[in-house]
């Protein structure tokens, strides 16, 4: 995906920090990892104080992948990124390190296996982790709204990957770098299986899909009804309300980025007793709900993958909710539910 760097560090106001000369050493393990998300629960147009409207956003987190950064120092007296393809972690890492006021010599190296344009939030997943390698190099302490704002100005367009999993869901302006609300809670535990659409390989420039959106104030009322029952699903914890929210903004999307086959997806969740469905709205993942707790998960399961077998589909994920992170993804192959064995030269962090 090209780089789209529009936004700078000033015009998101980030000003740089204000402390005494600060004296950072590298850390024994130069290395960081940053869990991406399949698509979003919801996103949509939201007012602001002043008028005018913003994006807000509710990532779908999951730990189906994984971007590692790794540091190496050298003499070179510059910062560099390999693969060099990865422009935005090393834009990010240069801000990160020009706001802290330190400079660091050496290479970033990214490794992140997951497909890039269809909605995993791979380029953010870089970033995270780049910055938050770099913090650990200097062993310095950065407030993840500061590194949200960041990564915004290096990407244009950001996920909250840098806010913890556990704890509030929060309501992220994916544009301007801004925390729009934080929930009363988690988002509800929750199962999912989810599909790729894109059968034919098509991906999505998330830049330039972020400059041809646009919305209006008629758009803003009918995102509020989505917002307000995932506020509700979040108070109650209830996985149906939840479904409907995201179903209600995977719908008002269509608009905006027509998804293949998406009246299809609709008619077998339903069929196949899921609580609903969420997507990536700059992107072509399609995530089915389920209440874990529901005592035919499995019979419903094994339904909807039946039916998305039938649609053309050879390749299921399948994991648990967001904010439980101890519950790790795994790919689904040809309807046999394997686990994902851990990446040879990247071990679990501790």
């Amino acid at each position: 995906m090209p780089h789209c760097h529009t936004k700078t560090i000033e015009n998101l106001d980030l000003k740089r920090a204000r402390h005494a000369m600060r004296v950072y050493r590298p850390r024994a393990a130069p290395r960081a990892w940053a869990y991406g998300h399949c698509g979003e629960l919801v996103q949509g147009p939201v007012a602001d104080a002043g008028g005018g409207i913003e994006v807000g956003l509710v990532s779908l987190r999951a730990n189906l992948y994984r971007a590692c950064a790794e540091f190496r120092p050298d003499g070179s007296g510059r910062l560099r990124v390999l693969p060099e393809t990865k422009a935005k972690a090393l834009a990010a890492a240069g801000l990160l390190l020009d706001h802290l006021g330190v400079g660091l010599s050496g290479t970033l190296t990214i490794r992140n296996p997951a497909p890039e344009g269809i909605g995993f939030g791979t380029s953010t997943m870089d970033v995270t982790a780049a910055m938050s390698c770099v913090r650990n190099v200097i062993g310095a302490q950065v407030d993840p709204g500061i590194l949200g704002r960041i990564a915004v100005a290096a990407e244009a367009a950001s996920d909250p990957l840098m806010f913890p999993e556990q704890g509030a869901a929060v309501l992220w302006g994916p544009r301007c770098g801004k925390l729009l609300e934080t929930f009363p809670g988690p988002v509800p535990r929750a199962m999912y299986v989810a599909v790729n659409a894109g059968l034919g390989g098509e991906t999505v420039d998330t830049c330039r899909l972020a400059r041809g959106q646009r919305f209006t104030e008629a758009d803003v009322d009918p995102f509020r009804l989505a917002l307000a029952r995932l506020r509700h699903a979040i108070a109650h914890q209830d996985v149906r309300a939840l479904g409907e929210a995201s179903t209600f903004s995977a719908a008002l999307n269509q608009k905006q980025l027509n998804l293949p086959r998406f009246d299809a997806y609709l008619d077998h969740g339903r069929q196949a007793g899921s609580s609903g469905l969420a997507i990536s709205h700059s992107g072509y993942l399609v995530a089915f709900l389920y209440e874990p707790a529901d005592p035919d998960l499995e019979v419903k399961v094994n339904e909807l993958i039946q039916r998305l077998g039938g649609l053309g589909h050879r390749e299921v994920y399948a994991f648990q909710s967001p904010n439980h992170p101890e519950e790790r993804g795994h790919a689904v192959h040809h309807w046999d539910f394997l686990p994902r064995e851990p990446d040879a030269v990247d071990p679990a962090p501790g």
